[in-house]
């Protein structure tokens, strides 16, 4: 099934499927659908083995999962070229006991398969491939030449900005967009780095290194990679990139910087913490993107910051503990990690995140001088959120190993100029 292209809807016999609950082992077939927009879903018949269950069965109880609760499904299938399949930790309780343990219809977001590979490679590279949907409008720094032709001659060549390659001696990547818009990219890793591990991890890093840089939080929705004469490929469901407009992390004009972008996404392949400390602000920004109100955003834009900057002092807060305060943290990772010149840069940071807080935790609704409504006050805010995002992407460019200049906070929204400007026609005499 999921040597199938991506894009098509596919349905699978599994000659076996076993999982256990609640002191049982539960085994069984089935039918597994595929639809990139609603994922995978299970219709499974089972019987089970082990201690009776109890005679009263209870479902739809209000309250917390267990992590008892939650299983992973192993599957097994002997048509096609996969081994077995593992799907990620669900919750079984309620749709057992609807059906007395014999039957299960569940959903899954992905899917991870293992599959016999026809290629062994003996030169000690290890390759994988991902797709990422980026949706519209990023502009990619490498191009795409196209070319059409009618009975063999060239009548239109047209280039586009659509690509990313790279070669060195830690890895080699070429990306290119498809016409669905998702991005497919290649990469062969080698001695530079721990190549097994990088190859499965890459993906994810350059999910979100892109998601920094780009200004869109962009979906992983397949990758694999080839370990021996084993295929590995997890399959996501569909899930549409996320704008973050003036939440963007990095400000940029023009084409995704390449240098970042590969640094970025080489830092998290070797470095776990990096990678949550990236991840962690991408999420962040994502729902603040998607909240109704600007007092939301504000919170939750000066709480990933409050919160980037506390785990890398290793200071949570502590009331009336001077050295747990953001200023303490904020001094500790200027020192750490930004090149000299940054001290007013982060007072204003300071200064803009203090101002979110006591906006949210004193809230008006006045439009008089001064009050939250008024002209000058959503300026102001509109500022400070955008100083507080910036930063954080200053933070993750600084961990990469990269040096963000002061200089790239953009000047106050009140100055920015329009995007088209249209004049009287003159008169020609």
């Amino acid at each position: 099934m999921l040597g199938q292209e991506y894009s098509q809807k596919a349905k699978q016999f599994v000659d076996h499927i076993r999982f256990e609950h609640q002191g049982g082992e539960y085994v069984g077939n089935g039918i597994l659908n595929w639809d990139p927009n609603k994922g995978f879903h299970l219709d499974a018949f089972l019987k089970r083995s082990g201690p009776a269950l109890p005679e009263t069965q209870y479902f739809g109880k209000a309250g917390a999962i267990a992590p008892s609760d939650l299983r992973s499904l192993r599957m097994r299938w002997k048509r096609g070229d996969e081994a077995y399949a593992i799907s990620p930790k669900v919750e079984v309780g309620d749709g057992l006991a609807l059906s007395g343990g014999k039957q299960l219809e569940i959903d899954f977001p992905s899917l991870l398969a293992v599959r016999n590979s026809t290629r062994l490679r003996t030169d000690g590279r290890h390759s994988g491939t991902c797709l990422i949907n980026i949706g519209k409008g990023i502009v990619l720094p490498d191009l795409v030449e196209s070319e059409s032709r009618i009975s063999g001659d060239v009548f239109q060549r047209g280039f586009t900005r659509s690509a990313i390659t790279h070669e060195d001696a830690g890895f080699d990547l070429r990306a290119w967009v498809r016409p669905d818009g998702l991005l497919h990219a290649e990469y062969d890793f080698k001695g530079a780095y721990d190549a097994k591990r990088a190859a499965w991890r890459f993906s994810k890093a350059l999910e979100l290194a892109l998601s920094i840089v780009s200004g869109v939080a962009v979906r992983l929705v397949e990758r694999s990679c080839c370990r021996g004469d084993r295929w590995f490929v997890e399959r996501f469901r569909l899930r549409e990139p996320i704008r973050f407009e003036l939440l963007s992390p990095i400000r940029y004009r023009g084409t995704v910087p390449k240098k970042f972008l590969l640094q970025v996404a080489g830092k998290i392949v070797v470095d776990k913490e990096f990678e949550f400390i990236t991840a962690r602000i991408v999420e962040q920004l994502t729902d603040a993107a998607q909240q109704r109100t600007w007092e939301a955003r504000e919170l939750l834009c000066a709480n990933t910051l409050d919160a980037a900057l506390r785990t890398l002092a290793g200071k949570p807060y502590k009331r009336q503990h001077r050295d747990t305060y953001i200023e303490q943290c904020m001094s500790a990772f200027r020192e750490a990690h930004l090149p000299d010149g940054w001290e007013e840069a982060c007072n204003r940071v300071l200064r803009s995140y203090h101002d979110l807080r006591h906006r949210n935790a004193h809230p008006d609704w006045l439009t008089t001088s001064g009050g939250q409504l008024s002209k000058e006050g959503v300026g102001k805010r509109i500022d400070d959120l955008i100083r507080v995002c910036t930063f954080c992407g200053s933070i993750v460019l600084a961990l990469a190993g990269l040096k963000p200049l002061a200089s790239q906070f953009p000047n106050p929204i009140d100055t920015w100029g329009p995007l088209i400007t249209i004049t009287p026609a003159r008169s020609v005499p």
